[in-house]
Order: C-alpha cells, then sequence, then structure tokens
C-alpha cells in the first residue's frame, strides 16, 4: 500500500506502508534456544549446509564457536588470531571445511575433520585492512573474500579442501559425538 505523505517542508513523499502482523506465524517444530554469549559483540554466524544443526559464529573477542542446536554449549571454540574475528563461511562442498575472515586482512581455512584446533592455511589480503565478508563459489573450490579497504580477493583452493574424503564423514561423526 502506497501512501502520499505531505512532508514538512511541502514537498510530497511515497512511503510504503506494510502492515505488521498482529500475531507471529505459528512454526510446526520451532526451534528456540540460546547459547552462551561471545565476550563482545557477535559480527558473524553462518550455518553448515552439509552437517544438519551445525553452525558458526564470530566476533569481537577473537573467537569462533562451533556450535549444535541441540547442545547447550560449543562444540568447539577455535582462536585464530588476536583481533576480531569479522565473518565466517562454511564450505559447500566439503562438511566440515570453514574459512574465518579478521583483522589485519588474515582469512583461516579450517579442516575440522583433519584438524580441530588451528587453521591448515592463513592467506592475507595485499592491502592487510580488516576482512569483513567471506564466500565460498558455487563448488567450493574457489573461496572469495572483501576488506575494508573495497578489495575483493579470490582463491583457488586445493583440492584436498573441496573434495570429499572417505575421513570427512567419520571427522564429523567424531566432531559431533554421534548427535547426529
Amino acid at each position: 500500500i502506497f501512501d502520499k505523505v505531505k512532508a514538512e517542508a511541502g514537498d510530497e513523499a511515497l512511503l510504503y506502508a506494510k502492515a505488521a502482523p498482529r500475531n507471529p506465524p505459528q512454526l510446526d517444530c520451532p526451534i528456540s534456544a540460546s547459547f552462551p554469549p561471545h565476550a563482545g559483540p557477535v559480527l558473524g554466524v553462518s550455518a553448515a549446509p552439509l552437517v544438519r544443526n551445525l553452525f558458526a559464529s564470530c566476533g569481537a573477542d577473537a573467537t569462533i564457536r562451533v556450535q549444535h542446536t541441540g547442545q547447550p554449549t560449543p562444540i568447539l571454540v577455535l582462536e585464530p588470531s588476536a583481533s576480531y574475528i569479522f565473518c565466517v563461511a562454511w564450505s559447500p562442498s566439503k562438511p566440515l571445511v570453514l574459512a574465518a575472515g579478521g583483522g589485519n586482512g588474515v582469512v583461516c581455512i579450517y579442516d575440522l575433520a583433519r584438524d580441530n584446533k588451528a587453521p591448515l592455511h592463513r592467506l592475507e589480503m595485499p592491502s592487510r585492512a580488516n576482512v569483513v565478508s567471506l564466500a565460498f563459489l558455487q563448488q567450493g573450490d574457489v573461496l572469495a573474500a572483501g576488506d575494508w579497504s573495497g578489495a575483493v580477493r579470490c582463491w583457488r583452493l586445493s583440492p584436498d579442501l573441496v573434495d570429499v574424503s572417505p575421513g570427512d564423514f567419520a571427522g564429523t561423526q567424531a566432531l559431533l559425538g554421534a548427535k547426529e
């Protein structure tokens, strides 16, 4: 619904008025859960596309928390650097590959099936500006990163970070403690 509204200065403006629903929608099976907070603002959250109910959050406390919706405490707390972690992204092709973008232009890539403590790779943006956006391209073989300086950089990932291996299923089960 568009309504014409007379502005104070006499100019006309169009405003879009959307009626707010009076009752919240009824969901078949709503998940209502809360998790221990980060020690500062949460700057990013990403759902794992290949592992049901798994997500990661990151924040100004320089941590990444890997969490399962059925467990109140984090499965893992990763600390890739002393700087803010601005964004996280899960691979669309390999279940436990996670990328994180942080301060000083650093991008960390984890394969949690192989090592759930340290990143396998640390990549750097040429500008050394804070990495604030990450995305895996559709096939999962390219990782794109954007930073505060306006730069975007793409890296082609090695097959061990893209192709599913027999150890991935066991690694997922071990990480989740048989939750799935």
